[in-house]
């Protein structure tokens, strides 16, 4: 448990730094948490073992021998890794850099100098995304490059940032929803969203299931139940349902019509998170959306401190959320070792 508490705790130990250097800093973090996660050993599930075969099975600069069923600059990457003669350990520890590093950036521009978004980062998009979802991690990565991109009305970089996203992992294809969410949202069109993704939920769940009328079937509260435990990771689980729901009230009470880019991205991995009920597949496409949150959470937390009390709260709420999170997440992936997933790594 200690070797992820440090992990976390990196962007407030090494916060001084920016004191010096604002680049200084984010290098920095981004390079220590990309270690973190390259130099680990055995952890990551079937996805570690599956991209420890994928390249070990490269030859020099050969594209045939890359995996086919992975995205082009994906396969570069390893052929080119491969070439210079980097281990696989340091092929994890360079895509956990370009995962990390552009995200961190982002943030920390965003953040009034102030670390608790790199901390919200870390637990909940740095550990999964750079020990699993390898591919995915650098899609979102460039994601952020986007965004701000986009903020700033700059089409043409945000049209290239997404265009390499895509080309590590194609479902980044869906960002280029976000110029048509710049403005603030009316709130009939924000309600026939939603109505839209509740009417798609429910027929999943009719055409999925319908053969569940003729069979036993789960009552509500043991399906519940099972989305709490480890076996719930079919569907979204109930504490990013709890997340998703105080997000939304703190967004609504604190932003208005501040930042309605990211407002309206969030509203977007909303959408998603409806469809997640019937299947936690449908999460993996609204990720690129609920980053913006990450970019919210500075303004949020500022104005809630304009208020008597409310600052403490919502800091507190925000600090035992997340440790919980993640220490579901650490025991839920323990291996069968009936605890924490204990932090391997190459060096002993």
């Amino acid at each position: 448990m200690a070797p992820y508490v440090l992990a976390f705790s990196l962007p407030l130990l090494l916060f001084p730094l920016r004191k010096l250097n604002r680049y200084l800093y984010v290098f920095a973090l981004a390079l220590a948490w990309s270690l973190f996660a390259g130099l680990r050993l055995g952890i990551g599930g079937n996805d570690y073992f599956a991209y420890e075969g994928f390249y070990g099975a490269l030859r020099d600069l050969i594209y045939g021998s890359a995996d086919p069923r992975l995205e082009p600059l994906f396969r570069w990457l390893g052929l080119a890794s491969k070439a210079l003669g980097i281990g696989f350990h340091g092929f994890l520890s360079l895509s956990a850099l370009l995962a990390i590093l552009p995200a961190v950036y982002v943030i920390d521009r965003h953040s009034d100098g102030e670390p608790v978004a790199l901390i919200v980062f870390g637990i909940e998009w740095m550990l999964y995304g750079s020990f699993v979802i390898i591919r995915q991690s650098i899609a979102m990565g460039l994601a952020f490059l986007a965004y701000d991109a986009l903020k700033e009305k700059r089409l043409i970089w945000f049209t290239a940032f997404v265009a390499i996203a895509a080309g590590f992992h194609y479902s980044a294809l869906l960002l280029f929803v976000l110029p048509l969410f710049m403005k603030t949202l009316d709130y009939r069109l924000r309600t026939a969203f939603f109505a839209s993704a509740c009417a798609l939920l429910c027929a999943l769940e009719l055409f999925l299931n319908i053969g569940a009328l003729e069979g036993s079937q789960i009552s509500l509260l043991n399906k519940l139940l099972h989305y709490l435990g480890p076996g719930g990771a079919n569907r979204l689980n109930l504490l990013n349902v709890a997340e998703i729901l105080a997000l939304s009230v703190l967004a609504h009470r604190y932003l208005r019509e501040e930042l309605p880019l990211f407002r309206n991205a969030y509203f977007l991995y909303i959408c998603f998170a409806i469809l997640a009920l019937q299947d936690a597949i449908f999460i993996r496409f609204g990720w690129y959306f609920e980053i913006a949150i990450v970019l919210l959470i500075p303004t949020m937390l500022r104005e809630a401190w304009k208020r008597r009390y409310e600052g403490q709260i919502v800091s507190l709420g925000l600090f035992l959320y997340y440790a919980a999170k993640i220490a579901r997440w650490l025991l839920t992936n323990a291996d069968g070792l009936g605890g924490f997933l204990p932090y391997r790594w190459i060096l002993g």
